[in-house]
């Protein structure tokens, strides 16, 4: 009878003990090669997703209903009022919480929204009235600085950001203190006019304006309303730009009652349309108004013993400032 040897659970080895140490090394590359393209595949992933938020962000922000607040209670803003390219003293909607923070100078928040988005874009007003001085600020060589550098080494409380510029300097007309400083261009319409020292602001759009012996003045963009009547491409687009992308903005107006408004968006990201921007300002009251620049370069700077308000923003070459002046005004 044959008798086999008892099992012991020990299975022989490969013939070749070289294969087999080569086999557990190709599987081991196999997964760390695996592991590498899910890494890769993960991050490539992450970076589509932030792209397509970014690219989707200012769309989000253009979706909802057009909601304000000055205090507690939102209200809601009619397709009447989103759409007017006409406004009138009467037509004007917004009733801002204004107080008197120095003799002829309110200051006032708004808040906007396009509701269900939750963002809040808030808005930071000022309102003087005649008898206020403009200065259209600089440093001699136009070297960049913040607006509160600006505003400081001019002496005056308040001072927004003003012209575009770029590395060159700025683009379009300045005029401060009666002398021409930098040449009008041709193809800007929206020019801030003051015709003499103390003088009332005046808004100007028209490209090639007639703007000879001037105290105070300088080029920006948009051209937004004249005598109430909103630009057709704030609306409905046009020109080469897009008039719902959002932004940073800083803008002024003249009142039907003579006073000037200045206005920043006090956000980081986040900001108004041109065609939302147009609908402030009329629901304001507004009767000529123009844009600044904005995006980075939106900024203001105010420091007064009854206001003291800051929004940031990248150095600029131009700013417009304000002091109380002596009176008078028109």
């Amino acid at each position: 009878m044959e008798t086999r040897p008892p099992a012991t659970g020990v299975h022989p080895g490969p013939a070749n003990p070289q294969a087999g140490g080569g086999a557990v090394r190709a599987s081991s590359w196999g997964r760390r090669l695996r592991l590498a393209l899910a890494c890769a595949l993960g991050a490539g992933l992450l970076v589509a997703l932030g792209v397509a938020i970014y690219v989707a962000l200012p769309w989000v922000n253009r979706l909802g209903t057009l909601q304000w607040r000055s205090g507690a209670d939102w209200r809601e803003v009619s397709g009447v009022e989103e759409s007017r390219r006409v406004w009138t003293q009467t037509s004007a909607f917004l009733t801002p919480e204004w107080r008197e923070v120095a003799a002829g100078l309110s200051a006032a928040e708004l808040d906007v929204r396009r509701w269900p988005n939750p963002v809040t874009v808030p808005i930071k007003l000022l309102r003087l009235a005649p008898g206020w001085r403009f200065r259209v600020i600089h440093r001699p060589d136009f070297a960049p600085a913040d607006v509160e550098t600006l505003a400081t080494e001019a002496g005056v409380p308040l001072a927004i950001n003003a012209s575009f510029f770029s590395e060159a300097g700025p683009v379009g007309l300045v005029v401060s203190d009666g002398e021409r400083r930098h040449q009008q261009a041709r193809r800007w319409a929206a020019h801030f006019v003051v015709d003499r020292p103390g003088g009332r602001p005046r808004i100007v759009n028209q490209k090639r304006a007639p703007l000879a012996d001037v105290d105070q003045a300088f080029q920006a963009f948009p051209a937004i309303m004249s005598q109430g009547r909103t630009y057709d491409y704030l609306r409905v687009g046009g020109r080469g730009f897009d008039v719902r992308a959002v932004d940073r903005r800083s803008a002024a107006c003249v009142t039907w009652e003579g006073d000037t408004v200045l206005l920043v968006t006090d956000s980081l990201t986040n900001g108004l349309a041109f065609f939302e921007l147009a609908t402030v300002l009329g629901g304001l009251g507004c009767r000529d108004a123009m844009g600044f620049d904005g995006g980075s370069s939106s900024s203001l700077y105010v420091e007064l013993p009854e206001l003291s308000w800051r929004v940031s923003g990248l150095d600029i070459v131009v700013g417009l400032g304000a002091e109380p002046g002596s009176g008078g005004g028109e």
